[in-house]
């Protein structure tokens, strides 16, 4: 299925190009700012084949999909998600969001992230998003529990990153 933009008040959500390599690549690269993501690109040419392997298929079921996040008064790339569908036939999504550090504190991951799921929840019957969230990281945890999201599992030491055993936290929002 080919996936149709999403517009917002302050957002577009739209599929990611080879035109949003730079930008991509400009925020997804800050250590500091994504030290709790899995994958941090170490050049722009990492970044360009990571958009060239998405997939294109929009809903198809254990696949992910990445959207940009565009804010259309400066029709800039501010940050990105990650949509895994987990498993169509229960509804399971999971969801996955950066933001450039510059954009941080405005209220666009929320606003990004609640719309997508209503279009998610009206358009695919989804029942059940999910996220999973490094416990060290503070700031996602507060915008998951704002958002009425409830933390359903702890994983202790449940994978490796970057030569660091880590936790992994579950939190989950019926829809």
């Amino acid at each position: 299925m080919k996936f149709t933009p999403i517009t917002t008040p302050r957002l577009l959500l739209r599929p990611l190009t080879l035109a949003d390599a730079k930008q991509l690549f400009a925020y997804s690269s800050d250590k500091t700012v994504n030290q709790y993501q899995g994958r941090i690109p170490e050049k722009l040419v990492d970044t360009k084949a990571f958009i060239q392997n998405l997939t294109a298929d929009f809903g198809q079921d254990k696949t992910w999909f990445q959207l940009g996040i565009e804010e259309q008064k400066s029709n800039q790339l501010i940050g990105d998600i990650g949509i895994h569908f987990k498993d169509n036939s229960k509804g399971l999504i999971e969801l996955g969001i950066r933001i450039d550090k510059d954009f941080h504190g405005n209220g666009f991951a929320k606003e990004a992230l609640s719309n997508l799921m209503d279009f998610l929840k009206n358009n695919f019957g989804s029942k059940v998003i999910q996220v999973s969230v490094d416990p060290r990281n503070v700031a996602s945890i507060q915008l998951f529990k704002s958002m009425n999201f409830e933390r359903s599992e702890l994983n202790v030491k449940a994978f490796e990153l970057r030569g660091e055993w880590v936790d992994d936290a579950i939190y989950v929002k019926k829809l």
